[in-house]
């Protein structure tokens, strides 16, 4: 009689093929004082075993059943996205034509007395220090330079340059669109500092 409860059980619930140990299964002696039969008594007690073992499987049945970790097995907790205020930024792009190492550095240049000019070149620009200061677009194609983008004049200026010893001179290979701009680099020899 148990075994038809659990399977009707198992038919209901469409659960395990054994009920575990969890489950309590009510085993009931059967009476057989009443009237010498005992199947009128019996319905109750299945109908509770039936709803037991339902309510206990359909319990059961929504958890999911995980093993535990092994010592040979590490448990793996949640990962914590790696932030860091220190991420390194790429380099910035190489300049498509940059100054020689060579030409790189500071340069002074008297042209009278008080009328000292000042070149700080690094590989893509000339900051000026005349009478005014100004930073301009340097290229560099071979001996020629081209002087661009100045916050003072928008105009080009295209110069042949060499460098003998602590010396760099400039010479203007066509009129610079920018008259001021070519007072300070025509003809004009610079020397080294701290050479």
């Amino acid at each position: 009689m148990i075994g038809s409860v659990l399977n009707l059980g198992r038919r209901l619930v469409g659960g395990p093929t054994t009920v575990p140990a969890s489950i309590p299964v009510p085993i009931v002696a059967a009476d057989r004082s009443y009237n010498g039969s005992t199947s009128r008594r019996r319905i109750p007690v299945l109908a509770a075993a039936v709803v037991t073992i339902a309510v206990a499987a359909c319990s059961q049945a929504g958890a999911t059943m995980q093993p535990a970790p092994t010592a040979l097995e590490p448990s793996v907790g949640p990962t914590v996205a790696a932030t860091s205020a220190a991420t390194p930024e790429p380099p910035p792009p190489t300049p498509l034509n940059p100054a020689p190492a060579e030409m790189i550095g500071k340069w002074t240049y008297e042209f009278a007395e008080g009328d000292v000019a000042t070149l700080d070149i690094s590989a893509t620009a000339i900051r000026i220090h005349r009478f005014a200061i100004a930073t301009v677009r340097l290229e560099v194609f071979g001996d020629e330079l081209v002087l661009s983008r100045s916050q003072l004049c928008t105009g080009e200026g295209r110069y042949r340059w060499s460098i003998v010893g602590d010396e760099l001179r400039f010479d203007s290979v066509s009129p610079d669109e920018c008259p001021d701009r070519q007072k300070t680099f025509d003809e004009a020899t610079y020397t080294r500092v701290g050479g």
